[in-house]
């Protein structure tokens, strides 16, 4: 029995960083969450601001002339809930907290005339970090089968991050048309670490540790196109595509509990980014009221993914609409927002260490203008699941699975 649950067990250690530790909505690796005025709306893919340079590329040159920076950091704090009746654990029910204080990003564009030329630094997957301090059903069992107690206390910790590196330009084919094109690098690290100490007849065994850490690259490229039918009327379209990606996995100083991941060390595992495919839309309906709207689709099904990822992931969306009302005309901008996303992850892929659960977020915020090349946001959101329940979960038992995340962000944008 041991053997039928750790290997695919240790098959799951790139999930435990991935997905345990990610930044909040998105597919099943990406993130769109790459701005403060994307927090406060949840729609952005039709954005004429300097945060189109990640969402809509072509829409750069709506920008005044000149250079336009935005920099902004984020903070997430993400509570999970598990049950697990595996019969060999002492508890049914688990709880935890991670928190990932810093997600930054930095967008920059120059614009002169037709043309703009723009430079992105996004986390375009994970960037959290964290720990479960009273530990998974998965590494309390580890602490028990394997450890030779009959009770284990465990605490398992993590980070994880795909910064992406980002260099394009746009181009104004006319006041209706433009197009931009991007290159993208994005270099992937994390680690998980965990001590797992056994109790047999409540006496304390000797502790075991883990202490990995993975890492890889790959490229990519951003195609956009920007339509302005009416000065009210903003469309952007955008495609993204990246090269396999593959994490070597390193087990530090043989620290591998109980031997359940040393077959991982030196071996690559698949965390290849799936292909998008994103619309977005705003329509000014007056001075003070705009509302945008926004679909993305994630080619899951298309993805050169290893059979780690497991049988029966489909293709993943997100959909969603926002408000943005200006309280004081070109001084304090407010907004709220609405986000469905739909991973692509069945019930029967969901774990306490692999969890993408569909899920609806809510956002809201302000942009408040020091003057016209100057301004500050503040936003809020917060998402929240339906319980999964996987009657054969990563012990072989029924686990039931429940999370929210709620994240913090503040940036500033400035022009000259």
């Amino acid at each position: 029995m041991f053997k039928k649950v750790l290997i695919p067990a240790a098959l799951f250690a790139l999930f435990i960083a991935t997905d345990l530790f990610a930044a909040g909505p998105g597919g099943i690796v990406s993130n769109p969450n790459q701005s403060p005025e994307w927090i406060r709306t949840l729609n952005r893919y039709a954005s004429t601001g300097v945060d189109a340079v990640f969402f809509n590329p072509a829409g750069t040159v709506k920008l005044t002339d000149g250079t336009h920076i935005g920099f902004s950091n984020q903070s997430t704090y993400k509570k999970f809930w598990f049950h697990d009746n595996n019969p060999l654990l002492n508890r049914d029910e688990y709880s935890s907290y991670v928190v990932s204080p810093v997600f930054p990003n930095l967008h920059i564009a120059h614009k002169k005339d037709d043309l703009a030329y723009m430079f992105g630094f996004d986390l375009i997957t994970g960037g959290g970090t964290g720990t479960h301090e009273d530990g998974l059903p998965f590494s309390d069992f580890i602490g028990i089968a394997l450890g030779g107690g009959d009770d284990a206390k465990s605490e398992f910790s993590g980070y994880f991050a795909g910064a992406g590196f980002s260099v394009g330009a746009a181009y104004a084919i006319n006041d209706m048309f433009s197009v931009a094109g991007q290159l993208r690098y994005v270099y992937t690290f994390g680690g998980n670490s965990a001590t797992i100490t056994p109790f047999l007849n409540g006496v304390e065994q000797p502790t075991e540790e883990l202490d990995m850490t993975l890492s890889g690259d790959c490229l990519g490229f951003v195609l956009s196109a920007n339509i302005a039918p009416t000065q009210e009327l903003n469309i952007g379209l955008r495609y993204s595509y990246y090269t396999k990606m593959e994490l070597e996995q390193e087990i530090h100083d043989g620290k591998d509990l109980y031997g359940a991941f040393a077959e991982r060390d030196g071996q690559k595992a698949d965390n290849t980014i799936p292909q998008d495919f994103a619309l977005g839309v705003s329509y000014d309906i007056t001075r003070r009221w705009r509302v945008e709207t926004s679909f993305i689709f994630y080619y899951n099904e298309g993805t050169d993914w290893s059979d780690e990822r497991g049988p029966g992931i489909e293709n993943g969306w997100e959909a969603g609409v926002g408000i943005e009302y200006a309280a004081v005309p070109d001084k304090l901008l407010t907004s709220i927002g609405y986000l469905y996303s739909k991973k692509g992850m069945p019930d029967e892929l969901q774990t306490d260490v692999s969890a993408k659960i569909d899920s609806y977020s809510v956002g809201f915020g302000a942009t408040y203008y020091f003057k016209p090349t100057l301004d500050v946001t503040v936003a809020y959101i917060y998402m929240w699941d339906d319980e999964v329940v996987n009657p054969e979960g990563s012990l072989g038992s029924t686990q039931k699975l429940k999370q929210n995340i709620q994240t913090f962000a503040l940036g500033f944008n400035i022009s000259f």
